[in-house]
Protein backbone atom coordinates (compact mmCIF):
# COMPACT_ATOMS: atom_id res chain seq x y z
CA UNK A 1 0.00 0.00 0.00
CA UNK A 2 3.05 2.14 0.71
CA UNK A 3 4.15 1.94 -3.06
CA UNK A 4 0.65 2.89 -4.41
CA UNK A 5 0.74 5.86 -2.44
CA UNK A 6 4.20 6.55 -2.88
CA UNK A 7 4.43 8.84 0.29
CA UNK A 8 3.06 11.79 2.21
CA UNK A 9 3.13 15.55 1.85
CA UNK A 10 1.95 18.21 4.04
CA UNK A 11 -0.53 21.01 3.54
CA UNK A 12 1.72 23.30 2.00
CA UNK A 13 3.04 21.27 -0.24
CA UNK A 14 -0.55 19.84 -1.74
CA UNK A 15 -1.50 23.56 -2.01
CA UNK A 16 1.64 24.36 -4.63
CA UNK A 17 0.58 21.25 -6.02
CA UNK A 18 -2.81 22.20 -7.00
CA UNK A 19 -2.19 25.80 -7.43
CA UNK A 20 0.54 25.40 -10.09
CA UNK A 21 -1.68 23.32 -12.53
CA UNK A 22 -4.33 25.68 -11.67
CA UNK A 23 -2.39 28.67 -12.80
CA UNK A 24 -0.69 27.45 -15.42
CA UNK A 25 -3.31 25.36 -17.36
CA UNK A 26 -6.14 28.23 -16.68
CA UNK A 27 -3.35 30.85 -18.03
CA UNK A 28 -1.61 29.08 -20.65
CA UNK A 29 -3.70 26.61 -22.45
CA UNK A 30 -6.52 29.62 -23.70
CA UNK A 31 -6.70 30.45 -27.28
CA UNK A 32 -6.51 33.46 -28.22
CA UNK A 33 -9.17 33.45 -30.69
CA UNK A 34 -11.91 31.73 -29.10
CA UNK A 35 -10.45 33.60 -25.71
CA UNK A 36 -11.02 37.00 -27.07
CA UNK A 37 -13.39 36.56 -29.57
CA UNK A 38 -15.69 39.85 -29.74
CA UNK A 39 -14.07 41.36 -26.46
CA UNK A 40 -12.00 40.64 -23.54
CA UNK A 41 -13.91 39.69 -20.37
CA UNK A 42 -10.92 36.82 -19.74
CA UNK A 43 -10.00 38.92 -16.60
CA UNK A 44 -13.78 37.74 -15.62
CA UNK A 45 -14.44 34.50 -16.36
CA UNK A 46 -10.80 32.91 -15.82
CA UNK A 47 -10.32 33.84 -12.21
CA UNK A 48 -14.38 32.88 -11.64
CA UNK A 49 -13.27 29.49 -13.14
CA UNK A 50 -11.19 28.27 -10.86
CA UNK A 51 -13.23 29.58 -7.80
CA UNK A 52 -16.76 27.51 -8.98
CA UNK A 53 -14.16 24.49 -9.50
CA UNK A 54 -13.06 24.80 -5.61
CA UNK A 55 -16.65 25.33 -4.89
CA UNK A 56 -17.73 21.74 -6.58
CA UNK A 57 -14.05 20.32 -5.06
CA UNK A 58 -15.90 21.48 -1.50
CA UNK A 59 -18.98 19.76 -2.29
CA UNK A 60 -16.90 16.70 -3.82
CA UNK A 61 -15.58 16.88 0.07
CA UNK A 62 -18.79 17.48 1.90
CA UNK A 63 -20.04 13.94 0.13
CA UNK A 64 -16.77 12.41 0.97
CA UNK A 65 -17.23 13.22 4.98
CA UNK A 66 -20.85 11.93 5.07
CA UNK A 67 -20.07 8.94 3.72
CA UNK A 68 -16.79 8.42 5.82
CA UNK A 69 -14.59 7.65 2.15
CA UNK A 70 -10.95 8.16 2.66
CA UNK A 71 -11.14 9.15 -0.83
CA UNK A 72 -12.62 10.08 -4.20
CA UNK A 73 -12.70 6.75 -5.42
CA UNK A 74 -14.67 5.47 -2.45
CA UNK A 75 -16.95 7.93 -2.65
CA UNK A 76 -17.40 6.76 -6.68
CA UNK A 77 -18.04 3.05 -4.86
CA UNK A 78 -20.97 4.59 -2.29
CA UNK A 79 -22.40 6.53 -4.84
CA UNK A 80 -22.86 4.06 -7.86
CA UNK A 81 -21.57 0.71 -6.75
CA UNK A 82 -17.77 -0.85 -7.53
CA UNK A 83 -18.13 -1.60 -11.38
CA UNK A 84 -19.50 2.19 -12.41
CA UNK A 85 -17.52 4.11 -9.59
CA UNK A 86 -14.36 2.24 -11.39
CA UNK A 87 -15.81 3.19 -14.29
CA UNK A 88 -16.35 6.98 -13.16
CA UNK A 89 -12.36 6.73 -11.62
CA UNK A 90 -11.23 6.12 -15.44
CA UNK A 91 -12.64 8.84 -16.85
CA UNK A 92 -10.89 10.77 -14.50
CA UNK A 93 -8.25 9.78 -15.60
CA UNK A 94 -8.50 9.84 -18.84
CA UNK A 95 -9.45 13.67 -18.12
CA UNK A 96 -6.27 14.04 -16.27
CA UNK A 97 -4.27 13.11 -18.73
CA UNK A 98 -5.45 14.68 -21.54
CA UNK A 99 -5.53 17.66 -18.89
CA UNK A 100 -1.35 17.44 -19.19
CA UNK A 101 -1.39 16.69 -22.70
CA UNK A 102 -3.44 20.12 -23.65
CA UNK A 103 -1.00 21.80 -21.29
CA UNK A 104 2.32 20.32 -22.60
CA UNK A 105 0.97 21.01 -26.54
CA UNK A 106 0.62 24.59 -25.98
CA UNK A 107 3.85 25.39 -23.60
CA UNK A 108 5.49 23.05 -26.48
CA UNK A 109 4.32 25.20 -29.18
CA UNK A 110 5.19 28.21 -27.49
CA UNK A 111 8.42 27.15 -27.08
CA UNK A 112 8.87 26.18 -30.86
CA UNK A 113 7.51 29.74 -31.69
CA UNK A 114 9.31 32.14 -29.87
CA UNK A 115 11.92 30.69 -27.95
CA UNK A 116 13.95 27.61 -29.53
CA UNK A 117 13.32 28.71 -33.28
CA UNK A 118 16.21 27.06 -34.37
CA UNK A 119 15.85 23.40 -32.48
CA UNK A 120 13.59 20.88 -33.89
CA UNK A 121 9.88 20.34 -32.47
CA UNK A 122 10.20 16.68 -31.79
CA UNK A 123 13.60 17.25 -29.73
CA UNK A 124 11.82 19.49 -27.10
CA UNK A 125 8.77 17.24 -27.30
CA UNK A 126 11.08 14.71 -26.13
CA UNK A 127 13.03 16.74 -23.23
CA UNK A 128 10.25 17.88 -21.95
CA UNK A 129 8.49 14.47 -21.81
CA UNK A 130 11.21 13.06 -20.27
CA UNK A 131 11.02 15.24 -17.52
CA UNK A 132 7.43 14.91 -16.58
CA UNK A 133 8.00 11.43 -16.62
CA UNK A 134 10.75 11.37 -13.99
CA UNK A 135 8.92 13.80 -12.01
CA UNK A 136 6.29 11.64 -11.77
CA UNK A 137 8.39 8.48 -11.74
CA UNK A 138 9.49 9.80 -8.39
CA UNK A 139 6.19 10.21 -6.76
CA UNK A 140 3.86 12.58 -5.23
CA UNK A 141 7.01 13.47 -2.31
CA UNK A 142 9.15 14.65 -4.80
CA UNK A 143 6.28 17.07 -6.80
CA UNK A 144 5.40 17.96 -3.66
CA UNK A 145 8.63 19.30 -2.23
CA UNK A 146 9.22 20.68 -5.43
CA UNK A 147 6.19 22.56 -5.89
CA UNK A 148 7.05 24.54 -2.84
CA UNK A 149 10.67 25.01 -3.90
CA UNK A 150 9.38 26.87 -6.67
CA UNK A 151 5.94 27.80 -6.10
CA UNK A 152 6.82 30.97 -4.17
CA UNK A 153 9.49 31.54 -6.11
CA UNK A 154 7.15 31.96 -9.45
CA UNK A 155 4.32 33.84 -7.25
CA UNK A 156 7.24 36.47 -6.25
CA UNK A 157 8.34 36.84 -10.51
CA UNK A 158 4.95 36.69 -11.42
CA UNK A 159 3.99 39.89 -9.03
CA UNK A 160 7.30 41.63 -10.17
CA UNK A 161 6.31 40.78 -13.74
CA UNK A 162 3.05 42.36 -13.70
CA UNK A 163 3.68 45.13 -11.28
CA UNK A 164 6.90 46.36 -12.68
CA UNK A 165 5.24 48.07 -15.77
CA UNK A 166 2.15 49.92 -14.22
CA UNK A 167 3.42 52.65 -16.42
CA UNK A 168 2.61 51.32 -19.90
CA UNK A 169 -0.73 49.92 -18.79
CA UNK A 170 -3.32 52.00 -19.96
CA UNK A 171 -7.68 51.68 -19.20
CA UNK A 172 -9.39 52.13 -22.43
CA UNK A 173 -7.94 48.64 -23.19
CA UNK A 174 -10.27 47.22 -21.29
CA UNK A 175 -13.39 48.85 -23.77
CA UNK A 176 -15.97 47.47 -24.44
CA UNK A 177 -16.48 46.19 -20.93
CA UNK A 178 -17.04 43.25 -20.05
CA UNK A 179 -15.80 42.34 -24.07
CA UNK A 180 -18.75 39.84 -24.07
CA UNK A 181 -22.16 39.16 -23.33
CA UNK A 182 -22.86 38.30 -19.77
CA UNK A 183 -24.34 35.43 -21.18
CA UNK A 184 -21.19 33.89 -22.80
CA UNK A 185 -19.12 35.23 -19.80
CA UNK A 186 -21.24 32.56 -17.85
CA UNK A 187 -21.00 30.35 -21.17
CA UNK A 188 -16.92 30.82 -21.28
CA UNK A 189 -16.68 30.69 -17.67
CA UNK A 190 -18.26 27.16 -16.96
CA UNK A 191 -16.80 25.80 -19.60
CA UNK A 192 -13.01 26.25 -18.13
CA UNK A 193 -14.53 25.57 -14.86
CA UNK A 194 -15.15 21.86 -16.40
CA UNK A 195 -11.52 22.11 -18.23
CA UNK A 196 -9.67 23.08 -15.00
CA UNK A 197 -11.94 21.23 -12.24
CA UNK A 198 -10.12 17.46 -12.49
CA UNK A 199 -7.22 19.29 -11.16
CA UNK A 200 -8.88 19.51 -7.32
CA UNK A 201 -10.70 15.80 -8.31
CA UNK A 202 -7.34 14.63 -8.54
CA UNK A 203 -6.40 16.26 -5.70
CA UNK A 204 -9.13 14.29 -3.67
CA UNK A 205 -8.24 11.05 -5.67
CA UNK A 206 -4.65 11.56 -3.65
CA UNK A 207 -6.47 12.73 -0.47
CA UNK A 208 -4.79 9.21 1.90
CA UNK A 209 -1.48 10.52 0.58
CA UNK A 210 -1.88 14.16 2.42
CA UNK A 211 -2.98 12.79 5.74
CA UNK A 212 -6.98 12.57 5.16
CA UNK A 213 -9.60 15.14 3.16
CA UNK A 214 -9.32 17.48 6.69
CA UNK A 215 -5.78 18.60 5.25
CA UNK A 216 -6.97 18.47 1.85
CA UNK A 217 -9.88 21.03 2.15
CA UNK A 218 -7.45 23.77 3.42
CA UNK A 219 -5.02 22.81 1.14
CA UNK A 220 -7.24 22.79 -1.67
CA UNK A 221 -9.33 26.13 -1.02
CA UNK A 222 -5.32 27.89 -0.03
CA UNK A 223 -4.37 26.40 -3.98
CA UNK A 224 -7.55 27.29 -5.67
CA UNK A 225 -7.86 31.24 -3.85
CA UNK A 226 -4.13 31.93 -4.92
CA UNK A 227 -4.37 30.44 -8.58
CA UNK A 228 -7.66 32.43 -9.23
CA UNK A 229 -5.86 36.17 -7.48
CA UNK A 230 -2.71 35.17 -9.80
CA UNK A 231 -4.57 34.37 -12.87
CA UNK A 232 -7.03 37.69 -12.45
CA UNK A 233 -3.73 40.08 -12.01
CA UNK A 234 -2.28 38.25 -14.91
CA UNK A 235 -5.48 38.33 -17.35
CA UNK A 236 -6.08 42.01 -16.15
CA UNK A 237 -2.08 42.93 -16.79
CA UNK A 238 -2.39 41.50 -20.95
CA UNK A 239 -6.11 43.29 -21.12
CA UNK A 240 -4.63 46.42 -20.15
CA UNK A 241 -1.33 45.76 -22.70
CA UNK A 242 -3.36 44.93 -25.73
CA UNK A 243 -6.89 45.46 -26.97
CA UNK A 244 -8.63 42.36 -27.50
CA UNK A 245 -8.78 42.55 -31.25
CA UNK A 246 -4.84 42.46 -31.53
CA UNK A 247 -4.98 39.77 -28.52
CA UNK A 248 -6.85 37.26 -31.13
CA UNK A 249 -3.81 37.27 -33.34
CA UNK A 250 -1.04 36.72 -30.21
CA UNK A 251 -0.18 33.27 -29.42
CA UNK A 252 0.67 32.80 -25.97
CA UNK A 253 -0.11 36.60 -24.44
CA UNK A 254 1.62 36.16 -21.37
CA UNK A 255 5.25 35.91 -23.12
CA UNK A 256 4.76 38.33 -25.24
CA UNK A 257 4.37 40.83 -22.17
CA UNK A 258 7.04 39.17 -20.70
CA UNK A 259 9.18 40.64 -23.76
CA UNK A 260 7.50 43.95 -24.09
CA UNK A 261 8.61 44.58 -20.89
CA UNK A 262 11.97 43.96 -21.46
CA UNK A 263 12.63 45.77 -24.22
CA UNK A 264 11.27 48.53 -22.34
CA UNK A 265 14.50 47.87 -19.72
CA UNK A 266 13.01 46.96 -16.73
CA UNK A 267 15.03 43.91 -15.21
CA UNK A 268 17.35 42.64 -17.92
CA UNK A 269 16.67 39.35 -18.28
CA UNK A 270 14.33 38.74 -16.61
CA UNK A 271 12.55 36.79 -19.48
CA UNK A 272 15.52 33.95 -19.27
CA UNK A 273 14.26 33.36 -15.40
CA UNK A 274 10.58 34.03 -16.03
CA UNK A 275 10.91 31.38 -18.57
CA UNK A 276 12.41 28.98 -16.46
CA UNK A 277 9.91 29.31 -13.70
CA UNK A 278 7.03 28.95 -16.28
CA UNK A 279 8.78 25.63 -17.43
CA UNK A 280 9.43 24.53 -14.52
CA UNK A 281 5.96 24.92 -13.50
CA UNK A 282 4.62 23.16 -16.80
CA UNK A 283 6.59 20.36 -15.71
CA UNK A 284 4.99 20.07 -12.22
CA UNK A 285 1.90 20.53 -13.76
CA UNK A 286 2.24 17.88 -16.10
CA UNK A 287 3.47 15.80 -13.58
CA UNK A 288 1.10 15.83 -11.51
CA UNK A 289 -1.27 15.16 -14.23
CA UNK A 290 0.47 12.04 -15.03
CA UNK A 291 1.30 10.77 -11.43
CA UNK A 292 -2.32 11.39 -10.64
CA UNK A 293 -3.94 9.49 -13.34
CA UNK A 294 -1.27 6.37 -12.68
CA UNK A 295 -2.23 6.25 -9.55
CA UNK A 296 -5.66 5.96 -9.99
CA UNK A 297 -5.60 2.99 -12.61
CA UNK A 298 -3.00 1.56 -10.10
CA UNK A 299 -5.56 1.72 -7.19
CA UNK A 300 -8.49 0.61 -10.30
CA UNK A 301 -6.57 -2.04 -11.38
CA UNK A 302 -5.07 -3.66 -8.10
CA UNK A 303 -1.44 -2.97 -8.42
CA UNK A 304 0.75 -2.59 -5.69
CA UNK A 305 2.77 -0.13 -7.76
CA UNK A 306 2.08 3.07 -9.85
CA UNK A 307 5.55 3.06 -11.61
CA UNK A 308 3.99 0.45 -14.13
CA UNK A 309 1.25 2.65 -14.98
CA UNK A 310 3.56 6.31 -15.53
CA UNK A 311 5.60 4.30 -17.96
CA UNK A 312 3.13 3.37 -20.06
CA UNK A 313 0.96 6.90 -19.94
CA UNK A 314 4.50 8.27 -20.57
CA UNK A 315 4.62 6.44 -23.73
CA UNK A 316 1.00 7.18 -24.93
CA UNK A 317 1.38 11.10 -24.08
CA UNK A 318 4.72 11.02 -26.14
CA UNK A 319 3.06 9.45 -29.06
CA UNK A 320 0.23 11.60 -28.88
CA UNK A 321 3.10 14.88 -29.13
CA UNK A 322 5.10 13.09 -31.81
CA UNK A 323 1.68 12.93 -33.80
CA UNK A 324 0.95 15.81 -33.52
CA UNK A 325 4.03 16.90 -35.35
CA UNK A 326 4.00 13.84 -37.97
CA UNK A 327 0.90 15.54 -39.20
CA UNK A 328 -1.63 14.57 -36.86
CA UNK A 329 -1.99 18.60 -35.41
CA UNK A 330 -5.26 19.15 -37.04
CA UNK A 331 -6.41 15.59 -35.00
CA UNK A 332 -4.69 16.44 -32.11
CA UNK A 333 -5.93 20.27 -31.78
CA UNK A 334 -9.29 19.03 -32.79
CA UNK A 335 -9.24 16.94 -29.47
CA UNK A 336 -7.61 19.60 -27.20
CA UNK A 337 -10.46 21.89 -28.54
CA UNK A 338 -13.28 19.99 -27.49
CA UNK A 339 -11.86 18.87 -24.22
CA UNK A 340 -11.68 22.72 -23.50
CA UNK A 341 -15.39 23.16 -24.91
CA UNK A 342 -17.10 19.99 -24.54
CA UNK A 343 -14.87 18.53 -21.38
CA UNK A 344 -17.63 18.84 -18.96
CA UNK A 345 -19.95 15.46 -20.50
CA UNK A 346 -17.29 13.08 -19.55
CA UNK A 347 -16.99 14.27 -15.91
CA UNK A 348 -21.18 14.09 -15.79
CA UNK A 349 -20.88 10.84 -14.80
CA UNK A 350 -18.09 11.56 -11.76
CA UNK A 351 -20.09 14.14 -10.48
CA UNK A 352 -23.29 12.56 -10.37
CA UNK A 353 -21.49 9.13 -8.69
CA UNK A 354 -20.24 11.91 -6.10
CA UNK A 355 -23.49 13.27 -5.59
CA UNK A 356 -24.88 9.86 -5.10
CA UNK A 357 -22.15 8.83 -2.88
CA UNK A 358 -22.91 11.92 -0.72
CA UNK A 359 -26.98 11.34 -0.74
CA UNK A 360 -26.18 7.06 0.28
CA UNK A 361 -24.04 8.60 3.00
CA UNK A 362 -27.11 11.05 4.65
CA UNK A 363 -29.83 8.25 4.15
CA UNK A 364 -27.02 5.78 5.96
CA UNK A 365 -26.44 7.90 8.55
CA UNK A 366 -29.60 9.32 9.24
CA UNK A 367 -30.82 5.05 9.26
CA UNK A 368 -27.62 4.31 12.03
CA UNK A 369 -29.17 7.51 14.11
CA UNK A 370 -32.69 6.75 13.92
CA UNK A 371 -31.23 3.34 14.82
CA UNK A 372 -29.40 3.65 18.18
CA UNK A 373 -32.43 6.12 19.10
CA UNK A 374 -34.63 3.01 19.72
Amino acid sequence: MKDMQGGCIGRQETAYLLGIPLYINGVFTLESQYAYQGGNSTYIWVPLSILLSMGIFLLMLAAMQRTGAGDLGQLFEAGVGKVLGRCCMGLLALLLLLDGLAGMMRFISMLYSYVFTQSVYSSISLWIMGAVFLLAFWGIETLGRLSRLLGGLLLVLMLLNLLLPLESYQLYRLYPMPGNTWGQVAGYGLRHTFFLLPVLLGGLSLSRSTHGPRFMRSAGCIGACGAAALSFLTQMAISLTYGYRDLTAIYAPLYRLDMDMLREGYLFRMDKVSLFLWLMGELIGAAFFLFTASRIASRELGLGNAKPAVAAFSVLLGCALFFEHSGGYAQVEQVRSWLVQYGWLLLLPCLLAGALGGLMGRAKAKKEKDHANL
